[in-house]
């Protein structure tokens, strides 16, 4: 293509450009007619970005979330393998800290029965071995051994947690 052609073309669009961003100016209606409205635009691309963020925080939380299952199910396999106890295994259930969910830990304290938090974490690990493992092994019974624990433990006193 020669080069004036080029130029030719250029300047008939930088003028085409010019006259439709002052008839939106000028004539919002006529613009918003015709689709060139500008504000639609900018709300769409308002609109992308959040979606962006939004995106991103959730895939932050996802990934957060499947770390804590991954750590749960270690405790879980110690646990029951004997390499923790109750109140240890409470404990890294409490160093993970609540969910981004639940940052204040008023569903935690609310969903599992208990006069203290101590008390809710050893029950959070007991549920959670009931849940991951199925009744035909020996979580179950597990799940029982410590259950029988806790309320002995409770018997004889005020629970805390390790460091």
């Amino acid at each position: 293509m020669p080069r004036k052609t080029l130029f030719r073309l250029s300047v008939g669009a930088s003028l085409l450009s010019a006259l439709l961003a002052c008839g939106s100016y000028v004539y919002p209606t006529w613009s918003a007619r015709l689709g060139l409205n500008l504000t639609v635009w900018r709300e769409a691309e308002g609109d992308l970005e959040r979606a962006c963020r939004r995106r991103e925080t959730l895939n932050e939380h996802t990934r957060l979330v499947q770390q804590d299952l991954e750590a749960k199910c270690r405790v879980n396999e110690e646990l029951r393998n004997d390499r923790l106890t109750l109140l240890e295994a409470a404990a890294r259930f409490r160093d993970m800290g609540h969910s981004c969910l639940d940052p204040e830990g008023a569903l935690f304290r609310q969903f599992y029965a208990g006069q203290t938090d101590t008390e809710r974490w050893c029950r959070k690990v007991i549920s959670y071995m009931r849940a991951v493992s199925p009744a035909h092994t020996d979580g179950a019974s597990r799940a029982d051994q410590l259950e029988a624990e806790l309320s002995q433990r409770l018997a004889q006193g005020p629970l805390e947690l390790p460091d």
